[in-house]
């Protein structure tokens, strides 16, 4: 669930219903209220998490491939996300080996952060990872991870979620 204050919208990653559930009015949104607007597509699988960069309107997407004839794990990326609505491709998927994104036996990306003030993308990964990639607002599909911080604990499992950045 992400809240875009500014524009009084929230976010829903559906997983399971493969689609971005948003909500107008969020402040006063009450009951059994249905989406103002679905968004969908193949490439967008089933959506994990959602984060709003508010100021230059961008809805970015962890995507679990749980059927990978309809996507890969990545990390999808919508410009004007607050008009976006219907079966509408991402702008910008950012996926591939060189990303790490597909790593692991549980290839799933728990959370997605974006601070434009330095252009960085920092995503907590099931495989004990947290990546940040540089040059986020002018990313095209696949780039490695400028930085990777993991840890390994043994027999002890611990996934990188949830995930908060905070900007000093």
């Amino acid at each position: 669930v992400w809240l875009d204050e500014g524009r009084d919208l929230v976010y829903v990653a559906n997983t399971f219903g493969r689609s971005i559930l948003v909500w107008e009015d969020a402040a006063t949104v009450d009951g059994d209220t249905p989406p103002a607007r679905v968004i969908e597509h193949d490439r967008i699988g089933s959506p994990v998490f959602v984060f709003v960069e508010p100021a230059r309107d961008l809805l970015f997407v962890a995507v679990m491939a749980m059927d990978r004839r309809v996507a890969e794990p990545s990390i999808a990326v919508y410009a004007r996300a607050s008009t976006r609505s219907g079966y509408v491709e991402p702008d910008v998927v950012i996926a591939g080996p060189s990303t790490r994104i597909d790593a692991g036996n549980n290839q799933t990306t728990h959370n997605v952060w974006y601070d434009d003030a330095r252009h960085l993308l920092i995503v907590g990964h099931h495989t004990n990872e947290v990546r940040a990639y540089d040059g986020a607002s002018t990313i095209s599909g696949i780039v490695a991870p400028a930085r990777v911080i993991q840890w390994t604990t043994g027999m002890q499992y611990f996934p990188p979620q949830p995930l908060w950045v905070t900007v000093p």
